[in-house]
């Protein structure tokens, strides 16, 4: 199968942006020690909302949690699965814990953290070009996770 031929899957991302996040997804794993104390410190310290299920979940499994749904992300980016079954499968921490569900303003506050310290992370290998990858794949995301006003697109 071939990317975004799957029957659930309609991420319009190409292929070099699906190689462009996977790469970026890769040297997350690697260096998930560093990259996921920061997430979490920054999410912990920007997003009062998140303090409750994070200081919950406590830093640990949240790393864990975090390599296991860029798992879950790279299949469905790839093989055409259903992103919030895949994270379902995948995701350590019950989504019922991040409960309300995440509004889109709140969606676009923690995606614009997340891409802050992914681009602190990477340094040099920050461009537009992979910033531009990152955003389409975020604006997917939230497309397929995020609750709006009439309770669609959110976790099943």
């Amino acid at each position: 199968m071939t990317p975004n031929q799957g029957t659930n899957c309609s991420f319009p991302l190409s292929e070099t942006q699906l190689i462009t996040i996977e790469m970026g997804l890769e040297w997350l794993r690697e260096e998930n020690s560093v990259f996921s104390r920061k997430l979490y410190d920054r999410l912990l310290q920007d997003h009062a909302i998140l303090a409750g299920p994070l200081s919950a979940t406590g830093f640990s499994k949240f790393r864990t949690a975090l390599l296991e749904a860029f798992h879950a992300l790279v299949l469905a980016f790839r093989m055409g699965r259903n992103l919030p079954t895949a994270l379902n499968e995948h995701w350590a921490i019950p989504v019922a814990e991040f409960t309300p569900p995440m509004q889109p303003e709140r969606f676009d506050q923690v995606a614009e953290t997340f891409l802050a310290v992914v681009a602190e992370c990477v340094e040099d290998a920050w461009c537009p070009a992979v910033e531009i990858a990152w955003r389409t794949a975020i604006r997917e995301i939230k497309h397929e996770l995020v609750k709006d006003d009439d309770g669609k697109h959110h976790f099943t």
